[in-house]
């Protein structure tokens, strides 16, 4: 990986067939952090030719790691922790009363779940979300590849669930199905949607699938203590942290 340092690894993931050994790892050049602007970011990489499938994605993740496209990572940012692993137990969890009023609110939407392929109304939707969260950024531009290769990996097992009210599409919830649970990849939605806190009734649904596939958990990326963009996952309680190789509760918002 250009500009990336290979670093040593004590990270062992099974292999397919049953062969284990060390996977190696790469870090990312140090950059200003999008999340806490005072403070440098970096990360950890999976090298990208490492064969990879739902298994193996599934133990990285409860590892700590997470996937943009098909690369996976884990933020390592030197004198910094603040990036947690997050998870929501399905079977603990129950909904707060803001948590109750959004759901009623929603109760109207249907949702849809698809595969994987390429849809011109998510890739539209999605243009027009990073037009008006990110403007100027270079997502607002992303052609149809890169669209794709953002939110979605050949070795992953990829659905997209469609919130509509009526014919209208109000947005899309991107996720993994993983061996022990689902994981957010990403949420884009319209104005409506966003009157609506339907990034949070995305978390809910998930949740709810989860229960119905007997999977025990939702995993929600990485939390921010001190990042107010990250303070909705504090309300999904209770919220498991994963700490010096462990998941354990939060001890709360």
């Amino acid at each position: 990986m250009p500009g990336h340092r290979l670093l040593r690894s004590s990270i062992s993931i099974a292999r397919p067939g049953g062969a284990g050994g060390p996977m190696r790892l790469f870090l990312s050049p140090s950059e200003l952090c999008s999340y806490l602007p005072d403070r440098q970011s970096a990360n950890l990489f999976i090298d990208p030719r490492e064969p990879l499938d739902v298994e193996r994605y599934s133990a990285l993740v409860r590892a700590g790691f997470r996937r943009s496209g098909r690369y996976v990572y884990r933020p390592h940012c030197a004198g910094c922790d603040a990036c947690r692993p997050a998870r929501i137990p399905v079977a603990l969890f129950t909904a707060n009363r803001s948590q109750r009023r959004n759901l009623r609110a929603n109760a109207d939407l249907a949702v849809v779940r698809r595969d994987d392929d390429f849809r011109e109304s998510h890739y539209a939707l999605y243009l027009d979300y990073q037009g008006r969260r990110h403007p100027g950024s270079t997502m607002g531009d992303a052609d149809r590849d890169a669209y794709r290769s953002f939110l979605t990996a050949e070795w992953a097992s990829t659905e997209f669930a469609e919130f509509r009210l009526g014919d209208e599409l109000l947005a899309v919830c991107v996720y993994d199905v993983l061996d022990d649970g689902l994981s957010a990849v990403y949420t884009f939605f319209s104005r409506v949607g966003e009157r609506r806190a339907i990034g949070k009734y995305a978390i809910l649904w998930l949740i709810a699938h989860a229960r119905q596939l007997g999977l025990a958990n939702v995993y929600v990326g990485y939390w921010i203590a001190e990042c107010r963009k990250m303070a909705y996952k504090a309300e999904f309680r209770p919220l498991q942290i994963f700490s010096d190789g462990q998941w354990l509760e939060s001890p709360g918002p």
